[in-house]
């Protein structure tokens, strides 16, 4: 009987735990329900726009990957704001949008518009287009340097550097030229030409560029360090080539050993360095004698 008691305290105990979750998830649910319309009353329902998937510059042409649609409230609602993606895509932006705005169609033109035609949109905002963690750096460097004058905005680049290099060889100051890889797979962000009495020496016989980089703030110091000392040339990269490799810098020796491995010849060799001494003084000391090397 007394068993009979504790199981049946045990079921009432249960029922009523359960009973408790199920007012419990009701009151919330119901309080969930009423402050969701309350948001709905202060904020409108969600409305279907479009959004910039990342930062458009003025001049960009609207494709499928810069756009998507998303949802805001009616009272979050900018003025002209695009609700569908047929409405963006081709058109070009006439200003500047940043990344998550509601595109509106203020913002927006079509290329066969009359004024488009008349006056065309260029010079973007170039801060639109600096990534995440860099900076816009511009150095002048020569058509010749830049690739033949073909490097282009958006293209990549490897940029290599010819500096006079310091070292000490059997006690004496030996300078050479070292060419060495300073970076590699480098954005291009701008190039624009010189113009103007500053353009003179390499700049007139070659064409004068300027060309901007995006590169991170220690690279900045070290390219605008480099320029200073030595000279720089460009290397364009194939589009989809964005592996980098380890490259080990090239000195005459070097250039040559290379030359001559190729032709099938070695350097000559140095001669070996004579052993002992080249002289000997004796030395008397009282009756001794002392023979000691002259080096």
């Amino acid at each position: 009987m007394k068993l009979n008691r504790n199981i049946i305290s045990l079921i009432v105990a249960i029922a009523l735990g359960a009973l408790v979750v199920v007012l419990v998830n009701f009151y919330l649910a119901k309080e969930k329900k009423r402050l969701a319309l309350e948001r709905e009353k202060q904020l409108g329902k969600e409305v279907s726009v479009v959004l910039a998937s990342g930062n458009i510059p003025r001049g960009a042409k609207i494709t499928n990957a810069m756009v998507k649609i998303g949802t805001v409230r009616e009272a979050n609602l900018q003025p002209r704001t695009i609700t569908n993606l047929e409405s963006a895509i081709g058109k070009v932006a006439i200003a500047d949008i940043v990344s998550g705005e509601q595109i509106s169609s203020t913002k927006l033109m079509s290329e066969t518009s009359p004024i488009a035609k008349e006056k065309p949109i260029s010079g973007s905002n170039l801060a639109m287009k600096i990534p995440s963690g860099t900076r816009a750096f511009t150095i002048a460097i020569d058509d010749i340097s830049a690739a033949g004058g073909m490097i282009r905005p958006n293209d990549y680049v490897d940029i290599i550097g010819t500096f006079p290099f310091t070292q000490v060889v059997e006690g004496k100051q030996v300078t050479q030229n070292v060419s060495v890889t300073l970076f590699q797979n480098v954005l291009v962000l701008a190039v624009g030409r010189q113009t103007g009495p500053e353009e003179t020496g390499a700049a007139k016989a070659g064409g004068g560029n300027t060309i901007t980089f995006a590169l991170n703030l220690q690279q900045v110091e070290l390219l605008n360090f480099a320029q200073d000392i030595g000279k720089l040339k460009l290397i364009l990269r194939p589009p989809l080539e964005t592996q980098t490799q380890s490259i080990p810098p090239v000195t005459a020796d070097i250039l040559w050993q290379q030359i001559l491995t190729q032709a099938g010849m070695q350097l000559p060799s140095q001669p070996a360095k004579q052993e002992g001494p080249s002289a000997m003084v004796e030395i008397y000391r009282g009756k001794e004698k002392e023979v000691v090397p002259i080096e």
